[in-house]
């Protein structure tokens, strides 16, 4: 559950900063790289915690 979630909260922020990047704000693709970087590690912890899992 907490993997959708945080799917759900990546598209909004993803949307969001390419929104502000296109309007000429710098700081929406900072959020943009931000999100994925939180995405991704969120992805990794939970890959590696059912492998580890018996």
């Amino acid at each position: 559950m907490s993997y959708v979630m945080s799917s759900v909260a990546f598209g909004v922020l993803l949307i969001s900063g390419i929104a502000l990047g296109v309007m000429g704000n710098p700081a929406g693709w900072i959020l943009c790289v931000v999100a994925v970087a939180l995405w991704s590690g969120l992805h990794l912890t939970l890959k590696y915690t059912r492998q580890a899992q018996p």
